[in-house]
């Protein structure tokens, strides 16, 4: 009674009494054993498979179905799982035939063209050389003989001209002084002074024809000749040098022709090779035992299955270099994404257990292989489960659950995973009794209890919820 009217009185007089702060709530560090465990959402997926496709490299034209095989077929490795139409091909098959023909033929003629222009070039710059030789050796010629002789000659000439007239007047002369001292007959004398004096003046006129001809051998004839023997010189020194200097390029261009010709057969074998790989193509052949199916399997999904189901078919046409089918082996691994924070967990070696999702009594035994180094396009690494099983009904493309035994531990400090605070990389909890952060190292956990490696001991009270 009294206690109550204090505290009433208390409350009226403003005075406010103190109260012990609500207790913490705190857990202790434990030793026990820890199974972790690691679940994913798997996709089955095929331990082999192969896409196929009409690979086309040359054959230019629509790729139409004539025959194709039934979604889901089973198929042993070389039989027929498509044939497309080959009459179009064929037709650029014999195309390629003739042009490769041609280009052989081309070829051909220009290795004898070239034989025989490599011969004609060598004649051709032969008689060059001699009749440059020549040209030079006429001009030599003429200059230190012909030409001294010539003048000479017709000096020569006009001086015997000269004796000639010479001999003729004293002829002439002493014909007069025999006829005046003997007796000889009018008409004789007469006739002989005649035919002298005739004879001397024809003498005369064909002295001065004789100056005429050697002036005009010395100042016409022997320059023009002289002039026409230099010019002979010159032209022919200069289709030699012209040759000299044109002849390579000549067996460039030939060369170079031969080059392109070659390359127009070697072009022209490719085409030809590529069409008839093409043709052979034509025959999508199955590249292994297994079951054939319309449409690409990636990462455990098949795709584009719907839109194959409607152009595979007799008389459609395909594109070239698309996958058309994909054929898968029976035996099946499982493929999982595994999350950024339990990469340090999961290694390749470890246990897993694999359920399919429609089948949920049958349960196989497999080892993890590592995870991929980069994350997807869902920010999940990708991992493989290896199994190489099969069963009736379960085919790639089906989920499964996956169960991986990460590690067993047995007798190791442990603390609930809330009570660890992780902030900056750094793991720490709070001690009772204290304000400070006390940074542990921590090992595996199993999502709800964590291992402690540091930082703790055996008995330690923590805040169950750090500050």
């Amino acid at each position: 009674m009294k206690l109550a009217a204090f505290a009433a009185l208390a409350v009226m007089s403003g005075i406010v009494m103190a109260q012990d702060p609500p207790a913490e709530d705190t857990t202790k560090v434990i030793r026990g054993d820890l199974d972790v465990v690691m679940s994913f959402d798997g996709a089955l997926v095929p331990v082999e498979s192969a896409e196929v496709r009409a690979e086309i490299e040359a054959y230019q034209g629509e790729l139409v179905l004539a025959d194709v095989a039934a979604h889901g077929k089973a198929v042993r490795k070389g039989d027929t799982l498509a044939r497309l139409d080959a009459k179009k091909i064929d037709e650029q098959i014999r195309g390629a035939e003739n042009e490769l023909a041609a280009a052989r033929t081309a070829l051909a003629r220009a290795e004898e063209d070239g034989k025989l222009a490599e011969r004609g070039d060598r004649l051709a710059m032969e008689g060059a050389v001699r009749a440059a030789r020549d040209a030079a050796s006429a001009l030599e010629l003429f200059e230190k003989i012909d030409r001294p002789l010539a003048l000479q000659d017709a000096e020569q000439d006009v001086q015997r001209m000269q004796d000639s007239i010479d001999d003729q007047t004293e002829e002439l002369d002493q014909l007069l002084k025999m006829y005046k001292s003997e007796e000889l007959t009018n008409a004789t004398a007469e006739i002989v002074v005649k035919r002298a004096k005739r004879s001397l003046e024809r003498t005369k006129v064909s002295l001065e024809m004789t100056k005429t001809r050697t002036k005009k051998t010395i100042e016409h004839d022997l320059p023009q000749q002289h002039e026409m023997l230099k010019s002979g010189k010159d032209q022919t020194g200069h289709a030699l040098e012209q040759l000299q200097k044109s002849a390579p390029h000549a067996k460039h261009d030939r060369e170079t022709g031969l080059v392109r010709s070659r390359h127009a057969v070697t072009a022209a074998e490719d085409t030809l090779a590529k069409l008839q790989k093409d043709r052979e193509g034509l025959t999508l052949k199955s590249p292994m035992d297994g079951t054939a199916y319309y449409g690409t399997l990636a990462d455990g999904r098949w795709a584009g299955t719907a839109e194959a189901m409607k152009a595979l078919r007799k008389g459609e046409k395909v594109q070239a270099m698309q996958v058309a089918m994909t054929v898968v082996g029976r035996d099946l691994d499982v493929h999982v994404g595994v999350q950024e924070a339990d990469l340090h967990q999961f290694v390749a070696g470890l246990d897993a257990t694999v359920v399919p999702t429609g089948f949920p009594s049958l349960s196989w035994k497999g080892k993890t292989g590592d995870a991929a180094s980069i994350a997807g396009m869902d920010g999940m690494f990708a991992a493989s489960v290896r199994l190489a099983v099969s069963a009736p009904r379960v085919v790639a493309g089906m989920r499964a659950k996956v169960t991986v035994d990460v590690a067993e531990l047995k007798g190791v400090l442990l603390l609930p995973a809330a009570a660890v605070k992780d902030e900056g990389g750094k793991k720490w909890v709070s001690k009772k009794g204290s304000d400070k952060p006390s940074e542990v190292k921590v090992g595996k956990t199993d999502g709800r209890m964590v291992e402690i490696t540091d930082g703790v001991k055996e008995g330690d009270e923590v805040l169950s919820m750090p500050k």
